[in-house]
């Protein structure tokens, strides 16, 4: 798959925008319908479910200021449909294209303070559904790690 990164101007203490398009008729995450999967072994997510390797569309990113989880680690990524932009303004919020997805991942280590031990326990999902809608999905990974599904349930 293809990706373009276009750098924008430095934003506020030095965060960068990088405006990406990755070459797909929806965001790959979403079924044909636009919906979240309920299980996201099959899903694009990964490009080795397996070894929990993530596709290459899901771009990683960093908060400034992270919550603390109860020690747990965190990645987290997003997922922007075909030729979405991030917009950004000096007074509002960022502007998200539709169908734009964040991927949240917790992990602990099952070891206290030993990475090499560190096991994934779920996954969030948060799907920007039209110009004012959030959806919120939890996927909860089993414990042989052979399957992640969502409990059917949403916030939004």
């Amino acid at each position: 798959m293809t990706h373009k990164l276009k750098k924008s101007k430095p934003l506020y203490r030095g965060v960068m925008l990088f405006a990406v398009s990755a070459f797909a008729a929806l965001n790959p995450l979403l079924d044909s319908n636009g919906n979240v999967p309920d299980s996201l072994s099959a899903s694009a997510l990964f490009s080795d479910f397996q070894n929990r390797t993530f596709a290459n569309f899901l771009f990683p990113y960093a908060v400034n200021s992270p919550l603390w989880s109860d020690g747990e680690g965190k990645s987290r990524f997003i997922a922007l449909p075909e030729s979405g932009k991030i917009l950004f303004a000096d007074s509002n919020s960022w502007t998200f294209p539709t169908q734009t997805v964040f991927v949240k991942n917790f992990y602990i280590d099952t070891v206290t303070g030993n990475p090499a031990t560190r096991k994934i326990i779920e996954t969030r999902l948060l799907l920007h559904r039209d110009t004012s809608i959030f959806e919120g999905y939890s996927y909860i990974w089993t414990d042989d790690l052979s399957e992640i599904v969502w409990p059917n349930y949403a916030a939004g």
